[in-house]
């Protein structure tokens, strides 16, 4: 990341970056070409500057960007089309009156991090969906949900939907379905307040139509009898990681309530299948339980 000067325009400042690698010692010496991306009313005035063809799998795209590189053609590099993992952010300034120089498509995507609700102009980005496996999204609105419904229309092989609401989230409003989802995780992105989910809204989220098809699934509950309901209604679950609320305590606390769960569920859980529960090393207070059906 480059920090440009407020006080001077920024596409000036692009070039001069771009013409320090233009010398002998860049070009004929190592063979090596950049790209800067910057976005024209970025307050904090920075820009990425990477060699091309772009290396890495995942890219962090902000719309309204432009591309200068240090090519003596000003090449487009397609390269970076071809990133499997995209960070989205959605500028809510309207870019229409800038020209974009070097246009963006991603054709390969197969996991993507976006937040809802976004304009029309993703999709001269994105316009296909059909390699996408994950989709990590956050809602801000209740009215992203049409938009993340289009996104499940566009995306069949979706596997899976790490899903977040960043304001007062209602499972009633949860109302989305998908043919390919078959892992959930709601509510797991450190950057965003927990969220434990009641009896009713379990209730609600364990007769719906994705977790009909659920394999595996990441949730916080209230209450430890949550986690029977939906071990009992969930049909294809083989892979629950869950907290409950009375875990919200230190280290040591969590450990002794950990373990008492944990006896809790070998006594409760139905007989019909059998359970591997084993603590998760990175957080004391979840627990892991692998489900099979009893032979």
């Amino acid at each position: 990341t480059v920090e440009f000067s407020p006080l001077e325009d920024l596409e000036e400042q692009v070039d001069q970056c771009l013409d320090s690698f233009r010398s002998h010692y860049w070009i004929a010496k190592h063979k090596l070409y950049v790209q800067c991306d910057w976005c024209p009313k970025d307050v904090n005035k920075t820009g990425l500057v990477y060699s091309i063809p772009y290396a890495f799998d995942t890219f962090n795209f902000v719309d309204g960007s432009q591309s200068k590189s240090s090519s003596p053609c000003n090449l487009n590099n397609k390269s970076r089309n071809s990133s499997k993992i995209v960070h989205y952010t959605h500028n809510k300034i309207d870019f229409s009156k800038f020209s974009i120089l070097d246009p963006v498509e991603f054709v390969n995507i197969r996991h993507l991090k976006i937040r809802l609700p976004f304009n029309d102009i993703f999709w001269s980005h994105i316009p296909r969906l059909d390699q996408l496996i994950s989709l990590d999204v956050k809602l801000s609105q209740n009215f992203g949900y049409s938009q993340l419904q289009t996104f499940l229309d566009r995306a069949p092989n979706l596997y899976l939907l790490r899903f977040c609401h960043l304001n007062n989230f209602s499972m009633k409003s949860f109302g989305i379905n998908s043919r390919s989802i078959r892992r959930l995780e709601f509510f797991q992105n450190f950057q965003v307040r927990l969220k434990y989910f009641n009896s009713e809204e379990c209730t609600i989220l364990s007769n719906s139509s994705l977790a009909a098809q659920c394999e595996v699934l990441l949730i916080d509950v209230e209450n430890r009898t949550d986690i029977l309901q939906l071990i009992n209604v969930m049909p294809n679950l083989r892979a629950l990681s869950v907290r409950t609320k009375d875990n919200e305590s230190n280290q040591l606390q969590s450990w002794e309530i950990t373990e008492n769960l944990i006896e809790w569920l070998h006594k409760n859980l139905p007989s019909n299948y059998t359970y591997s529960i084993t603590r998760n090393f990175y957080n004391l207070a979840r627990i892991n339980i692998w489900i099979s059906t009893a032979s």
